[in-house]
This record gives structure tokens, C-alpha cells and sequence, in this order.
């Protein structure tokens, strides 16, 4: 018998959903490329801004397949350890709703940074030369970049470490619990939050000034 019942159903593992999200944000980008070319084609529409954008967002994605292969990999490590009965450390799971969490930042960068450049020229070569627009929105959306490419390795990272760690004991020490689920993303959500304004200190002129007085 099931400790949470067998007339509820089964809730997720952490990991299907962190598989599930990263599918839906891939074949999400993907629609939009695909919408971007029906509509360029048909209506002979021409956006550099846009096709950027686009592709940007295409290449951030890259990295989903692989993420999902590692997410598998370390529930798969947990099942052969415990006999298909046990699951990854507890804290295993902020480090994969980090990696999505970090994927979804950055694509949102992605689509949003050709918003503060315009095009003014065409160079020699046929290649859309563009302007700042706004100095304060591209230096938000490039720290949010910078921040969600760290906080990306940092998951990967983690998770790497819980498969070379974990043990037959510390995969069978918790069991599967719907509100832990949601209590790791809220640690993977505030660990961003760290992580974006420790960046943001940082990059500040003042912020590395003091550190080089200090020094």
C-alpha cells in the first residue's frame, strides 16, 4: 500500500516535472520559430530585432536535451541504488528546479534585449547595424543573462554531486512528499534571488571600487 493511498493519484517526482518544464519551454520556442517564418514568409515581413531574438532564444534552449539526460541520469542512479524504491537527496531537487528556473531567465532575456536597441544603418556587408535605446534596461537584462548562465552551472553542478554522493540510505531517507516539491521551488526561487543580487553588487562600479580599497 501506498503511504499517501491508493485511491489518490501518484503525485510527480521532481524530476518529471523539471523534464516536463524544459520539454514545454523547448517545443514553446520552437512554435514561435516556426510562427515567425509562416508569418515572414506569407506576409514578406523583415525584423532583424526579431529574427535575433528568435534565434537567441533557439540557441539558450540548446542545453534542454542534455539537462533532461542529466535529470534522468541522477533519478535513474537513485532507482538502481535502492532497487526502483528509493529517490535523489532531498536537496537534489533545488538544484534541478535552479537549472530550470535559470533556462526560463534566460530565455526571457533573450526576448526581451532586442526591445532596447533600434536599427539605424546597414553596414557594407548587407548587416543591420543598431543603437542603445535604453542604457539602464540592456545593463538589467544582461546582469539577469550573466546571472541565469551562473546560476545554471551552479545546478548542474549540484547535480552532478548528488549522483557521485548519494547512497541507498540518503535515497530512502525522505519519502515522496507534494509539498516538498513546492518548497524546493521556493529555496531554488530564493537562491536565484541571491544569486541575482550578489551579481548585481558586484557589477556595480561602486560595489568593485570599495572591494579594490579593501584589497
Amino acid at each position: 500500500k501506498w503511504p499517501w493511498g491508493q485511491d489518490k493519484v501518484l503525485p510527480m517526482s521532481p524530476t518529471v516535472r523539471s523534464v516536463m518544464m524544459l520539454c514545454l519551454m523547448y517545443f514553446v520556442v520552437q512554435l514561435l520559430l516556426t510562427l515567425y517564418s509562416l508569418l515572414r514568409s506569407a506576409f514578406k515581413l523583415s525584423s532583424p530585432r526579431a529574427q535575433d531574438a528568435m534565434n537567441a532564444a533557439r540557441n539558450s534552449m540548446g542545453c534542454c536535451p542534455l539537462l533532461c539526460v542529466l535529470f534522468l541520469g541522477c533519478r535513474m542512479r537513485a532507482l538502481q541504488l535502492t532497487q526502483n524504491r528509493g529517490m535523489p537527496q532531498a536537496w537534489e531537487a533545488d538544484f534541478l528546479f535552479l537549472c530550470v528556473g535559470a533556462t526560463v531567465l534566460e530565455v526571457i532575456c533573450c526576448l526581451t534585449m532586442p526591445m532596447f536597441f533600434r536599427e539605424v544603418n546597414i553596414d557594407a556587408d548587407g548587416n543591420p547595424t543598431f543603437q542603445n535605446q535604453s542604457a539602464t534596461g540592456n545593463t538589467i537584462v544582461m546582469v539577469a543573462r550573466y546571472v541565469a548562465l551562473l546560476g545554471l552551472h551552479a545546478g548542474i553542478i549540484g547535480i552532478c554531486v548528488a549522483i557521485f554522493t548519494m547512497s541507498p540510505e540518503s535515497c530512502m531517507a525522505h519519502p515522496m512528499d507534494p509539498n516538498g516539491i513546492t518548497r524546493s521551488v521556493y529555496r531554488a526561487f530564493v537562491w536565484t534571488l541571491v544569486i541575482l543580487v550578489s551579481a548585481s553588487c558586484l557589477s556595480s562600479a561602486k560595489a568593485i571600487g570599495l572591494i579594490v580599497k579593501i584589497a
